[in-house]
């Protein structure tokens, strides 16, 4: 059955760094945060509501790991199995890694291979930089990138790569801006596609066309592959389950040829009303669609 309602997994990505001392310009101690937990929260905080907000209807659903624990974000390996067992229990279609500061390859890398699904990586966008000759102690940046989150989806990528998980990424941004929005509608588009692409079966009415070599397909390579099943029907068999249904629902036949007839214009309406070539085309429709079903 084809659905067109997609689910995704959010799992949010940090690294988990302890704010440390470092020496000032000036040669006091100030406390730097970058990759803290803290400013990981305050993007994560500021994030899903917008993408919930803006991006959430009746054919894209979220899940994330809030429920999980108390942040509802990754940082270790060790998580992994866990977070995997969490997430599947929810029936996700694909997995968004969401990056919020450098963030941990170890377990994004782990939690995608053992989901295997189709992957989303994205990065926040460094916006607060601080002042580098402050001497407040809690001055969060201290001059340097708070979050670091480019860098960090360079690494994640690569650990994605290696665990041969299929992935594409939103180029790091803002979460209001179009390339955000553009990249995540395409995501889960695909999504519905493969979603609904996975253990299809297909009708093979007769051989393909002589001079179309283009056609041909290799069936064990669908089944084995993508679980993709070929059920046959021969020419003879087609036409005569054609001529079959053309007898047995005729009384159809002619409230399909006026609907056709309301998609192009026709020179003499009553001629094109009982053309034979149009009920046989009325004919057509209603035996593939019985094949269908």
């Amino acid at each position: 059955m084809v659905s067109y309602k997609v689910k995704i997994a959010i799992a949010p990505c940090r690294r988990n760094m302890p704010n440390m001392n470092v020496p000032g310009r000036n040669g006091q101690v100030r406390r730097r945060a970058m990759w803290g937990r803290e400013a990981a929260l305050d993007v994560k905080n500021q994030v899903l509501p917008y993408i919930f907000e803006n991006f959430a209807n009746e054919h894209v659903e979220f899940v994330t790991l809030d429920g999980w624990d108390e942040d509802g974000i990754m940082y270790d390996y060790s998580q992994a199995d866990s977070i995997a067992d969490y997430l599947k229990a929810q029936k996700p279609d694909a997995l968004f890694i969401l990056n919020l500061n450098f963030g941990s390859e170890e377990v994004a890398g782990r939690v995608a291979k053992l989901m295997n699904l189709p992957t989303l990586l994205w990065a926040v966008q460094d916006e607060y930089f601080g002042d580098p000759d402050a001497t407040d102690l809690h001055d969060e940046a201290c001059g340097g990138r708070l979050l670091d989150a480019q860098c960090g989806m360079f690494a994640i990528s690569k650990i994605l790569q290696r665990y041969q998980v299929k992935f594409t990424h939103i180029p790091t941004c803002r979460v209001t801006d179009e390339v955000f929005k553009q990249g995540l509608e395409d995501f889960a588009a695909v999504t519905c596609m493969l979603k609904n692409w996975k253990n299809m079966r297909l009708m093979q009415l007769g051989n393909r066309p002589l001079a179309f070599t283009s056609m041909m397909f290799n069936e064990d390579e669908l089944l084995e592959k993508f679980g993709i099943e070929v059920f046959p029907l021969s020419g003879p068999e087609a036409s005569r389950r054609l001529l079959e249904v053309r007898e047995r629902r005729a009384d159809e036949l002619q409230g399909i040829v006026d609907k056709f007839l309301t998609f192009f214009k026709a020179g003499d309406i009553e001629e094109a009303r009982n053309s034979e070539a149009l009920r046989n085309s009325a004919a057509c429709y209603l035996f593939y669609k019985e094949l269908f079903e």
